[in-house]
């Protein structure tokens, strides 16, 4: 498999070849790896051992050649992740941080999102999605789409946590606050990597609808949207000899407002 930002592999002249990424899926066919039905991308010598690379009409639409070299057609996808620290990223190719919040997307593919900090609220998986939902599509407009499979239930895939406007995708995120009572040491979210101070209340950021646990007190859910905003699930937490009383509350929102449902504003 060939990894970014380039690579040098050796191949037979004068063939023709498959291109294809595990990561990511045709949109006009979802079991589907590979770039092109039939092997298009050829390579030709042309003598006095010069290479050049010949992609065909529908490689085309996702690589460019030049010479010996094959450049995939690429569009950036920013993430506004609302002030959210956990994992959300794109499988098998990055995890999105304030540092980090744009990639670059073979238009015409399906990805799949996930989050290494949070589970879905019924499959207990780190998957945003049951299935490859994430789909880049350039128009006129630089056009991201967020698509739910007919496996996807409302309240509890892709779209329950991201909203696309453009080229740049908005997580949707709840406040988190999380006040312990005779607990012991400071309280923390699992592999979110937040953690409060001793005798202060935790506050962070969490996806909506998504599954997360604190360090004492275990598992908890934030509410789906749609769903009464204000409290977490369960909203008072059992923790050694004490408790964690958890809420969570909209935050503000950077993205278009008509796509915050449940906002009052919206």
């Amino acid at each position: 498999m060939l990894t970014p930002p380039s690579q040098t592999i050796v191949l037979l002249p004068n063939r023709s070849y498959w291109m294809e990424d595990p990561y990511s899926r045709k949109l006009t066919d979802f079991t589907q790896h590979r770039f092109t039905k039939a092997p298009t991308f050829t390579v030709w010598e042309n003598g006095n051992s010069q290479v050049s690379v010949e992609v065909g009409a529908e490689g085309a639409k996702s690589f460019s050649g030049s010479g010996n070299t094959l450049t995939p057609i690429t569009m950036p996808v920013n993430v506004d992740l609302g002030g959210y620290a956990g994992g959300l990223g794109v499988w098998g190719l990055t995890t999105f941080s304030a540092a980090n919040s744009r990639v670059h997307l073979i238009p015409g593919r399906a990805y799949r999102l996930t989050d290494d900090a949070s589970t879905s609220l019924s499959g207990h998986q780190n998957y945003l999605s049951d299935g490859f939902d994430f789909h880049v599509i350039r128009d006129s407009s630089d056009r991201v789409d967020v698509i739910g499979t007919a496996a996807t239930s409302v309240s509890d895939g892709i779209a329950n946590a991201l909203a696309p406007q453009g080229p740049t995708v908005y997580a949707y995120t709840y406040a988190l606050e999380a006040a312990g009572q005779g607990t012991s040491g400071p309280l923390c979210v699992d592999r979110v990597g937040v953690c409060g101070v001793e005798g202060v209340s935790l506050t962070t950021s969490v996806l909506v609808g998504r599954g997360y646990s604190l360090n004492q007190g275990g598992p908890f859910s934030s509410h789906p949207r749609g769903d009464p905003a204000g409290t977490c699930s369960p909203g008072t937490l059992a923790a050694g000899g004490g408790t964690v009383e958890l809420r969570c509350t909209e935050t503000p929102w950077s993205g278009p407002v008509t796509s915050w449902v449940g906002r009052a504003d919206g």
